[in-house]
């Protein structure tokens, strides 16, 4: 955590002109045996003491101990550093659940706001203020977001079965990744979908096409990000599968699979816990591995045959 508490420090900092990590020094007190304090990011000076009862703000789902897990930081013009938000349902405008990936593009921040929200938000990039809000279809975000903190339990939850044919975003809306001809997909992780969509010149939303890859798998399901061959077409679609340890291939205008390579495993070319993908302008790929994965593995390009 030793990035995301620089975060707070700053953050600190800029709100209170102090010197002083107010964070480091409550984890200090903590560390040598002093009790927890909750306080408001609202109102910072609100400071709940120890064994004192709490009161949830009305606009907010949960509260948690940890505010970087469910915040996004921008760096403004200025040097400074902005709180885009922090959760309060998928009606929020303000706020923030546990975001799993960014995108800044056309004059946009796309966020897939899905550990706890089930949607994706956009905001201006000139002015940090809100843009939109949409679900599945390019519809209002609904169904429930997730009460409590998230954590591994969720990535396997049995009760998650995969519907690539939902009316709404499953639980984990996992990444928002943008086409060079005005198009982006969003990953629906536990429906076993992306869905592509239209970027319309005012910022919204239209929807496209389903994308389903493996429907019928289970576990931590497939989904979990895209990446695009590095022409100027981007010919090429890769297709991160968390569940099935392997990156699939397709045409991108036609959705056709080509191929697939990986399984699980943890020897070279192999995936455990497949998390991320991108691509380089040789064509490599890279892959993340999360959880007991935990290591980035580099695949290099060799031609098409």
């Amino acid at each position: 955590h030793e990035v995301s508490a620089k975060l707070r420090e700053i953050e600190a900092q800029q709100a209170t002109g102090a010197a002083v990590n107010v964070y480091d020094q409550k984890y200090r007190e903590v560390s040598a045996g002093g009790r927890p304090e909750l306080f408001s990011k609202g109102d910072p000076d609100a400071v709940v003491g120890y064994g004192q009862p709490l009161t949830r703000p009305a606009d907010t789902v949960r509260m948690v101990p940890e505010t970087e897990l469910v915040s996004v930081y921008g760096l403004n013009k200025r040097g400074q550093l902005e709180r885009l938000g922090y959760t309060g349902g998928n009606d929020a405008t303000d706020q923030l659940g546990n975001p799993s990936d960014v995108n800044h593009s056309d004059g946009m921040v796309l966020i897939s706001d899905g550990y706890v929200n089930r949607r994706v938000i956009g905001f201006d990039d000139r002015t940090n203020s809100y843009k939109g809000r949409w679900g599945a279809y390019g519809k209002p975000p609904s169904g429930p977001a997730l009460q409590g903190t998230f954590d591994q339990s969720h990535a396997v939850d049995p009760s998650r079965v995969a519907d690539p044919k939902s009316a709404i975003f499953n639980s984990i809306v996992h990444c928002v990744v943008p086409t060079k001809d005005g198009h982006l997909y969003v990953c629906d992780r536990n429906n076993n979908r992306a869905q592509l969509f239209k970027r319309e010149k005012d910022g919204g939303l239209t929807f496209v096409r389903d994308l389903a890859i493996a429907p019928e798998t289970g576990g931590t399901h497939t989904v979990t990000d895209i990446a695009f061959s590095p022409d100027p077409e981007q010919t090429y679609l890769y297709v991160a599968d968390m569940m099935n340890g392997r990156i699939w291939v397709l045409e991108r205008k036609t959705h056709t699979i080509l191929g697939a390579f990986g399984r699980i495993g943890r020897q070279a070319g192999q995936f455990t816990w497949l998390h991320s993908i991108d691509t380089d302008s040789a064509g490599n790929i890279y892959a993340t591995e999360v959880n007991t994965g935990r290591r980035v593995q580099k695949l290099v390009f060799t031609g098409i045959e």
